[in-house]
């Protein structure tokens, strides 16, 4: 006899963020290539991660920085399955000066650039408002998120 009160729907779909961006791509690639071939819905709605740069911080996965050409592949890998990608640039002291690095910049463009290839928002986990302007104004298709560790602040006039 069925028990439908005691019965739960395991085909549901899962919205897991993760942090594996860089870190565990392996992994998470095949799984997600496994739940393709399964027809089981994409368990992640997006994975987040950096690598060592001077938009970064602290919070990076990567051990080092990657080719160019690494750094594409492994965003267009998670694209073409459906799953976004999030950088954790949280630097939340980045100056003018800071905003002109070549690394985290070529890192920004090609995650731009692949999401609007792909129909794809990928986008920027950040804490600093002078970092958020900054994108905002020159990588317009990138979602901006705010970081757990962005400074709140209160200012009481009167």
């Amino acid at each position: 006899m069925k028990n439908e009160g005691q019965l739960r729907d395991y085909w549901s779909k899962c919205d897991w963020n993760i942090g594996t961006l860089f870190a565990h791509d392996y992994m998470a690639l095949n799984l997600l290539g496994k739940c393709k071939e399964l027809e089981i819905p994409t368990p992640f709605q997006y994975v987040f991660g950096s690598i060592p740069c001077l938009f970064q911080g602290g919070r990076q996965t990567a051990e080092s920085v990657l080719h160019p050409k690494v750094f594409y592949n492994r965003i267009k890998g998670y694209n073409d399955i459906g799953v976004s990608c999030r950088l954790t640039f949280s630097r939340y002291n980045l100056t003018e000066e800071d905003l002109s690095d070549d690394i985290s910049n070529g890192c920004l463009e090609i995650l731009d650039d692949l999401g609007s290839e792909e129909g794809i928002q990928n986008g920027v986990i950040v804490s600093s408002d002078l970092l958020a302007d900054y994108i905002r104004k020159n990588y317009p298709n990138l979602q901006l998120i705010s970081s757990q560790v962005k400074y709140s602040t209160e200012t009481k006039t009167g």
